[in-house]
Parts: C-alpha cells; structure tokens; sequence
C-alpha cells in the first residue's frame, strides 16, 4: 500500500469505493488486518487494478 501512497485504511477504501468496490471500512480492515475468511472477487479484481497487478500478486508466498 505504501508504494501506491496509501498509508490507512480509509484512503484505500476511499479509492476502491471510487472504482465501484462495495465494501464497508470495517470489512475492509479485518481484510488488510488478515482477519477475514473470505474475499470478493469485486473485491480482488479492485485491488489488482488500483495495485496494477495480477490478483496473485496480492497473496504472498508462504
């Protein structure tokens, strides 16, 4: 996040939401805090396209 000048929580919510992510705040700190069990693909896809990434890159290895 910190690469993409994004240093809380609010500030990427407030750009996925601008994209037309649907996600609440606190949804979406248990997801940046690990602590959800499951994502959206809405979800995914937003962050791949404000990360400029593939949605691979959002998991990391081990």
């Amino acid at each position: 996040m910190a690469e993409h000048d994004i240093r809380f929580v609010t500030e990427l919510w407030k750009r996925l939401t601008a994209m037309g992510v649907e996600i609440s705040h606190s949804q979406l700190t248990r997801v940046v805090n690990n602590s959800t069990k499951s994502l959206s693909i809405d979800l995914l896809e937003g962050l791949a396209s404000l990360f400029d990434c593939p949605v691979s890159a959002l998991f990391k290895d081990g």
